[in-house]
């Protein structure tokens, strides 16, 4: 790029009208891809990196807009950009996202909040939290929290496939005393019944790429857009409290 962004970060939630937006160049898959949105919050013009955004996703200018904070950085991160001219004398080819990338300098990550439909994906990477986005409309909360807890398997979806850079998980949902959360199991490859009693070993996010299995049955269109949400099961929009653990037991 042809310009210095400076990036911060912010803990609170932003309310934004948006003045342009480019979508990503790709999805999600072995890489982050990021939408670019230049927004004005108050008085500034900032702008925002939404990371693993749906391609297929609008948003369009002079809508208004909640963001969530992200306070995860990464490497690697791949943005929509184009050739700007090229100095066959000097051989130096300029790449640009927009207008904006000298204008604005001010950056930083975020996720559309459930206003918006936020879209969550099957593959994440971790430096804070991110469970990525795609084509979800619900927002997951992932509670950091360490020690054991235990409950009743009421929901279990195995894992697909083979854990290796990216960490594979199997997804529980667990009734408790007095609540019901999500857990996420990073390379479980067991099978949990419908009203196993488990203790479950809480631990922190995995700094790791992960991936979240689909189910296919529950796969749903939407008319109004012609695209498909992609679930992991029923309880993706009802339960949002998450922790990551490994089974201990199991009675």
């Amino acid at each position: 790029m042809a310009c210095q962004w400076t990036y911060f970060e912010t803990k609170d939630t932003l309310h934004a009208t948006v003045i342009r937006y480019d979508p990503p160049m790709g999805a999600c898959a072995w890489g982050i891809h990021a939408g670019v949105g230049i927004v004005r919050v108050g008085t500034d013009t900032v702008r925002v990196l939404f990371p693993c955004i749906d391609v297929r996703y609008v948003i369009h200018p002079g809508s208004s807009i909640t963001l969530l904070p992200s306070t995860s950085s990464y490497r690697y991160v791949s943005l929509p950009s184009h050739i700007k001219y090229l100095d066959d004398a000097k051989k130096k080819t300029l790449w640009y996202t927009n207008e904006y990338d000298s204008k604005v300098k001010r950056t930083t990550w975020a996720y559309l909040s459930d206003t918006l439909s936020r879209k969550i994906h099957f593959y994440s990477r971790d430096n804070q939290i991110l469970v990525g986005t795609n084509s979800f409309s619900f927002h997951w909360k992932i509670i950091a929290d360490s020690g054991t807890t235990s409950g009743t398997i009421i929901k279990f979806d195995p894992a697909h496939g083979r854990c290796g850079n990216e960490l594979v998980t199997a997804v529980a949902i667990l009734k408790r005393k007095n609540d019901t959360i999500r857990i996420i199991l990073p390379c479980f490859r067991h099978n949990l019944e419908i009203g196993d009693q488990v203790t479950i070993e809480v631990f922190a996010n995995p700094k790791s790429c992960i991936l979240i299995p689909q189910d296919v049955n529950y796969t749903i269109n939407e008319e109004k857009n012609g695209r498909e949400l992609f679930r992991v099961n029923e309880y993706d929009e009802s339960i949002t409290s998450t922790v990551f653990g490994s089974v201990t037991a199991i009675n």
